[in-house]
């Protein structure tokens, strides 16, 4: 008989869809998914997740990465990008792992937030050149008065411009966030 496992990424989202519905801290989630998917490693795969709350009352942002790449924040008042990363390690690895759980304040209007895998920057175009986070942070100068939506269609044609003909070597997954307004309740 031969068994079939589900893909890592359908077991972690049905562990994490378990967990989060009991209002566990960031952090704890990931501990949680971690040990799920640690107990269950075959042939040394892992994965990467990010988990972020954006709190637009305190203009703040909470996150927990297992190895992903950080989210970049780009703040239109000073014209300043911020990478929000961690040290903390991929999901399945070691199932004892502490995940911490991390945040800013700050967050102001027209604020954006991408949070994205590392096939943006490292897609290369036909001369071997990589796409690149300097490229990146101007796509996103560029569009910094539209919409997530407008931010994303754009990145989605100039990353794919900039490849060319160039083979597609890694996945392309982003998340473009922009806070519109903050919310002051008093």
């Amino acid at each position: 008989a031969r068994v079939i496992f589900p893909p890592r990424d359908e077991v972690a989202r049905a562990a994490l869809r378990a967990y989060a519905e009991e209002g566990h801290p960031l952090a704890t989630l990931l501990d949680r998914v971690n040990r799920v998917l640690a107990a269950d490693a075959r042939h040394g795969r892992f994965m990467t997740l990010e988990l972020a709350l954006i709190d637009p009352t305190a203009g703040t942002i909470r996150w927990a990465s297992a190895g992903h790449d950080p989210i970049m924040v780009y703040h239109p008042t000073r014209d300043e990008f911020e990478e929000l990363g961690t040290e903390d390690i991929p999901l399945g690895i070691d199932g004892d792992w502490k995940y911490r759980e991390h945040s800013i304040s700050g967050l102001g209007t027209d604020t954006v937030l991408l949070m994205g895998t590392d096939g943006i920057w490292e897609t290369r175009n036909t001369a071997k050149e990589f796409y690149g986070k300097e490229r990146m942070k101007d796509l996103i100068r560029k569009h910094r008065g539209g919409t997530a939506n407008d931010l994303a269609v754009a990145m989605e044609a100039d990353v794919k411009a900039f490849r060319g003909t160039a083979e597609k070597l890694d996945d392309l997954t982003y998340v473009a966030i922009k806070i519109l307004s903050l919310i002051h309740i008093s």
